[in-house]
């Protein structure tokens, strides 16, 4: 039995498709225009649009109207590597740097451990089920697509051993790469541009930024130790401690000026001392000097008063508006000399240097 007033109520409440309702609506769409407001894409939104680092404020470039939404991130489905392959995308084409001794010992083993285990499965075949990346290194585990049997993950490069008992050891070809970019040209970035371009998965910038510093620092450790032995046998070879030495500075920039900015151009002075004892000519001394901070540049373009050198992790040696000069980088050799016990006795330099006073 229904309540009362229930039927009363239903005729008094709003319904679909109400005739009074559709005329409002019409008369709104004859005086008033709508106006569509569309979320822009990620790239969109930050090309036209730049965020304070706290986040509070939005400055808009140009005429984009009252009404700014933010960009909606894109929803991507996981999809594993058996996956994949049954549906026969184009994905599995992609490029591995895998080793192939590694990879020979993997197939072995799947296939005595499918034998003794699947006995019934007289026509194994493997595929990838899924991989692991380490870098520009790989792991990867095999699937028999005619039976349930799947292996272990399988490391396919070689690992450097760290003393460490904790912790994944790192993979060498990672630690080899960075070696190799510390003697060229171009970075990480242009690194990861060559390994996108030949199909191969790049490295994340983190890791890599990582892996560069760790090198780096025992870069720097080897070099040290390797001049230091240097130094040590021309001592002992020599009847007196007295060093002839000669000292050049070279800049990563052809020209001493330029019309883009004040000052000098170059942002980085490196800055030899080579010694004339023996016929090798052995580098025994080595000053930089660095105007260039990532961290510094990131920082202040995002709003933070903050100044190089000086703050937390930064890089640079040198003030922007601070020119470079040789006569600071003889005297920083001369004190490298003096910390190694020997006297230089002669500096030979070009004719607009000043290394030699510095020396002095």
């Amino acid at each position: 039995m229904a309540k009362k007033g229930v039927n009363k109520r239903k005729r008094t409440c709003f319904k679909k498709g109400n005739k009074m309702n559709l005329l409002r609506k019409n008369d709104a769409k004859d005086n008033t225009t709508t106006t569509i407001v569309k979320r822009m894409d990620k790239n969109a939104f930050e090309k036209y649009v730049q965020i304070s680092p706290d986040g509070s404020v939005f400055t808009i470039a140009g005429d984009m109207g009252p009404r700014l939404l933010r960009p909606r991130a894109e929803k991507t489905k996981k999809e594993t590597l058996s996956e994949i392959y049954v549906k026969g995308e184009t994905e599995q084409t992609e490029m591995r740097l895998l080793q192939s001794q590694k990879v020979s010992e993997m197939y072995n083993t799947c296939f005595k451990s499918h034998q003794s285990s699947h006995s019934t499965c007289k026509d194994p075949c493997f595929i990838v089920n899924s991989e692991k990346k380490r870098g520009i290194a790989w792991s990867q585990q095999l699937k028999c697509s005619n039976c349930n049997f799947v292996s272990r993950h399988f490391k396919l490069f070689d690992e450097i051993e760290t003393g460490k008992k904790t912790g994944q050891k790192p993979a060498a070809p990672n630690y080899g790469l960075q070696v190799a970019l510390q003697d060229m040209p171009i970075g990480n970035t242009r690194a990861r541009l060559l390994f996108a371009a030949m199909n191969t998965p790049p490295p994340s910038k983190s890791s890599m930024q990582k892996t560069a510093n760790i090198v780096g620092d025992k870069i720097i450790e080897l070099n040290e130790i390797d001049m230091h032995n240097r130094i040590m046998d021309i001592k002992k070879h020599q009847s007196t401690r007295n060093l002839n030495v000669s000292i050049d500075c070279r800049y990563n920039s052809n020209t001493i000026t330029t019309r883009s900015k004040m000052g000098q151009s170059a942002s980085q002075n490196m800055a030899f001392m080579v010694e004339n004892n023996s016929n090798s000519r052995d580098i025994v001394g080595v000053y930089t000097a660095n105007k260039l901070c990532w961290t510094g540049a990131w920082l202040h373009n995002r709003g933070y008063q903050i100044s190089c050198p000086g703050h937390a992790g930064c890089t640079s040696t040198y003030e922007k508006a601070r020119p470079f000069s040789e006569y600071t980088a003889g005297k920083e050799l001369g004190q490298y000399a003096i910390s190694k016990e020997i006297v230089i006795s002669t500096v030979t330099t070009d004719g607009d240097g000043r290394s030699a006073d510095g020396v002095a």
